[in-house]
């Protein structure tokens, strides 16, 4: 066996050395920027208190953003839970900063909580439906703290009260539904996006002339109060009910909470009646909110006709609940029943319920690919576990450590 000559050994040497070096330097210059060293944004956000639940943890909240920031290659971005229901977003000033801290914003306003409930409908929930209507229009009946309180709601952009006891809790109410299978629920509004606004014909481009139909004019002329909508197709039979005679409420947009020229372009708030959790036959108890807790995975897919769509997956747990709520809730002949899919606290779209759906589903709507595509980093990433205000309560520059 013939020995290296030590020409040979120090060419090897110094080869050694080259990628050594060469790795170390790839490993340190790769790693993130310490924000105490290089300064930069300190952003504060503020837990939605018109959205907070008892159960709410701002430390899950600054868990789930920080690895939302992860996942969009901003590892550098480090998120913590400081006091009274507030996180703190730490962003070290790098090259383009502050496209870097307008991007960061844009994420944190967009980061959000899926749910799926069923949206009430004319067959199923009439008596709720009818409760739901007289309470609210009722104010015309000189009700001054109902009306207080729908004035109150919309200054914040806040729902207006569901159906509710005398003693001010939720009014539940036991339905009876395919195979004669019984549920206990009750009932609250939910925003309606301009999404699905747009797919219904009740959007804002609705008031050009030539766009006007049946449902348009009919909530136009009934803001501030609940009412069912005639189809939109000046084709469809005029009986026949928009969503299976589902329940709308619509408001001029007055929320203090947005920007001025949001408020001008929205121009109203939309609302529908959707069933909460049902309540556990044997605990009495509310069963869990169906939502994004649950998923596995998300993924941008296709329909059949080549539509953008988002496909998801459940974990078994999820899969068992949302199984059990499809279930009761399959669409049959003359009773069509619409699955409300929910990101933000507002109804993107309402797909029919055709069949059983228990660990896999898709959520189809009017989306555009690059929307199909955030809402599935939103997804990926965890939905929120609770609902921050969109904008920072606070923004500091920070000078670096000497």
């Amino acid at each position: 066996m013939r020995l290296p000559s030590r020409t040979t050994g120090a060419i090897a040497l110094v080869l050694l050395l080259t990628v050594a070096v060469g790795l170390a330097w790839h490993y340190y210059s790769d790693l993130p920027p310490k924000f105490d060293d290089v300064g930069g944004t300190l952003l504060v956000y503020q837990l939605d208190q018109r959205a907070k639940k008892a159960d709410d943890d701002i430390h899950r909240v600054a868990e789930v953003l920080e690895r939302r920031f992860a996942i969009d290659g901003m590892r550098h971005v480090t998120v913590q839970a400081g006091e009274r229901d507030q996180i703190e977003v730490r962003i070290p000033r790098t090259r383009d900063h502050g496209a870097k801290v307008k991007e960061i914003k844009d994420l944190v306003a967009s980061a959000g909580r899926l749910e799926f409930r069923i949206l009430a409908n004319g067959d199923d929930d009439r008596e709720a439906i009818d409760a739901a209507q007289e309470m609210i229009n009722r104010q015309r009946l000189n009700r001054p703290a109902l009306d207080q309180e729908l004035q109150f709601a919309q200054k914040e952009g806040m729902p207006p009260p569901g159906p509710r006891t005398a003693d001010g809790e939720p009014q539940r109410y036991e339905l009876r539904l395919v195979a004669g299978q019984v549920c206990t629920v009750s009932y609250s509004w939910v925003e309606v996006s301009q999404l699905e606004l747009h797919a219904l014909s009740l959007d804002g481009g609705a008031q050009h002339e030539v766009l006007r139909d049946r449902a348009w004019k009919e909530a136009a002329a009934h803001r501030g109060e609940a009412l069912q909508l005639p189809e939109p197709s000046r084709d469809a039979d005029p009986a026949r009910l928009l969503l299976q005679g589902a329940l709308f409420y619509s408001r001029p947009c007055e929320d203090r909470n947005l920007p001025e020229d949001q408020r001008r372009t929205k121009e109203i708030d939309f609302f529908v009646l959707a069933r909460d959790p049902e309540f556990d036959s044997k605990t009495g108890k509310r069963t869990p909110d169906i939502d994004g807790s649950f998923l596995t995975w998300a993924f941008a897919d296709r329909d059949a006709a080549g539509t953008p769509i988002i496909g998801f997956a459940f974990n078994r747990a999820g899969g068992d609940l949302f199984g059990n709520l499809t279930r009761k809730n399959v669409s049959q002949a003359g009773k069509t029943r619409h699955l409300a899919i929910i990101l933000d606290g507002q109804v993107m779209s309402a797909p029919t319920i055709n069949a059983e759906i228990r660990d896999r589903g898709a959520i189809s709507g009017s989306f555009t690919p690059q929307q199909v595509n955030e809402i599935v980093s939103i997804l990926r990433a965890g939905a929120m576990p609770a609902t921050l205000l969109p904008r920072p309560v606070r923004e500091v520059e920070i000078e670096p450590r000497r």
